[in-house]
């Protein structure tokens, strides 16, 4: 019995191993057996789960997330229903749609190039819209799903997914977690024609964008009526408005001198179609020359510098930090990916250059310094650089970079229990939440489409 029962462990575990599901999608697909791909779908849900959310109540509506690698994303949904005991939120394994599309959708489409014509390419999206309307019919039978909510309304695989299960009344809902694409009038030009002519209309119920740019940047390019896009504002933006009340005064006298430095590469947020044959070069550099030589020069300042997780920009990140004698100084702590809420809210100032994060830290209540000089100033270059006007503070050389940082690392802070106006008007243009009032914007938004009030 002691054997049989092992051969029955391994054999669930084989059954249950990402190949072989992976197989059993692709077998589905390609035989045009929905109920298998439904059934292997039922199975393979697992709890969104949330650190703040109550888990008690009776939860009697479910939504399914949809995994898009993205931790920004995530901490959005968290944020979201973090009051929440309606619903009960779940994911699927990145890979469980893909399966299907490999073999229904024409492969040669992308994110930004799924409007072709080709009438062979074209032929293939109805003929995965129609399986994947099969199978989610058979998945609403087995175990329903009262709402599907994704990252982005222009993910390849997906957009047929949002025009079945539409034919068949359920939500597909976009939390748009993509904020910068309008940010300068070249981004708007840039990414209006990636809309219009690369992406073309989204199929599901309602997206919900952070700002009015991105809202506007949509309709201008027909990717969606006017009534089924709204601005909430960025969800996650609340914890950190939340943090900076509940901590709102005088730092100790004896806190550490903390610095957090957003890495960023030479290549940042500088659109392959722009055609420009420029990149931020010796700026970015220098820049982390004169992160690497305060380091030194202040052994008493713990700094934190994040990069962004992506290989090649990390290795190459990693260089510039090692330059010199090749040794990173002990007081330099590199984190790779991941949520900065801890370094963030731990620091006693923040440097970075064309990030969202710098929103965060003014969220938090944080002086933050713009390095400015080199290519940061070349006119055409300009054009791709957030502006964040008054609410931070401008280092014209590396000097004074170094000079800015020693200046507010060398004193306790002061976290304000609201907002300068200046600041207060950044981050309701670039992140429509000056308020800490995003979420509950978007949690309604959300129930309305599910419950019908």
């Amino acid at each position: 019995m002691r054997r049989i029962k092992r051969y029955k462990n391994t054999l669930v575990k084989v059954l249950q191993h990402k190949d072989t599901l992976k197989q059993f999608l692709e077998f589905a697909a390609r035989w045009r057996i929905p109920w298998l791909a439904a059934r292997v779908l039922v199975g393979m849900p697992r709890p969104l789960y949330r650190q703040d959310t109550p888990q008690s109540g009776t939860r009697s509506r479910r939504i399914l997330v949809l995994n898009s690698g993205k931790d920004e994303f995530f901490r959005d949904i968290q944020e979201i229903f973090r009051n929440d005991t309606t619903f009960e939120l779940v994911t699927w394994p990145h890979y469980a749609i893909r399966p299907m599309a490999d073999v229904l959708l024409d492969r040669s489409l992308r994110h930004d190039a799924y409007v072709t014509n080709d009438p062979a390419i074209e032929a293939t999206k109805p003929r995965y819209r129609k399986f994947l309307t099969a199978v989610w019919r058979r998945h609403q039978a087995m175990r329903p799903i009262d709402a599907v909510i994704s990252a982005n309304f222009g993910y390849c695989i997906q957009r047929e997914m949002a025009f079945a299960l539409e034919s068949l009344g359920t939500p597909f809902i976009i939390v748009q977690k993509e904020n910068l694409n309008a940010a300068t009038e070249e981004r708007r030009q840039i990414w209006r024609q990636i809309y219009k002519e690369g992406r073309g209309p989204f199929g599901g119920r309602r997206i919900l964008v952070y700002n009015e740019m991105e809202r506007d940047l949509e309709l201008d390019a027909g990717i969606v009526s006017p009534d089924r896009v709204e601005i909430t504002g960025m969800p996650r933006l609340d914890r950190l408005h939340r943090w900076r009340r509940e901590h709102a005064g005088p730092e100790a006298d004896d806190s550490p001198a903390r610095v957090m430095f957003f890495s960023f590469s030479r290549s940042d947020k500088i659109p392959v179609e722009s055609g420009l044959n420029k990149d931020w070069g010796q700026f970015c550099i220098d820049t982390h020359r004169a992160i690497l030589e305060l380091a030194r020069k202040r052994p008493d300042f713990q700094i934190t510098a994040k990069t962004k997780g992506i290989t090649r920009q990390n290795e190459e990140l990693q260089q510039m930090l090692h330059s010199g004698d090749g040794e990173l100084p002990s007081n330099i702590h590199v984190v790779t990916g991941g949520d900065a809420f801890g370094p963030l809210s731990a620091s006693r100032v923040v440097v970075g250059f064309n990030t969202t994060g710098l929103l965060e830290a003014l969220a938090l209540g944080k002086p933050v310094i713009v390095p400015r000089f080199g290519e940061a100033v070349d006119p055409d270059l300009q054009k791709f650089v957030i502006d964040l006007g008054d609410a931070v503070e401008y280092a014209e050389t590396p000097e004074q970079l170094q000079l800015l940082i020693s200046k507010h690392a060398e004193k306790p802070l002061v976290t304000p229990m609201e907002l300068h106006p200046n600041v207060q008007k950044i981050l309701r243009y670039w992140v429509g939440n000056d308020d800490g009032q995003a979420a509950r914007r978007a949690y309604e938004a959300i129930r309305r489409e599910i419950m019908g009030a």
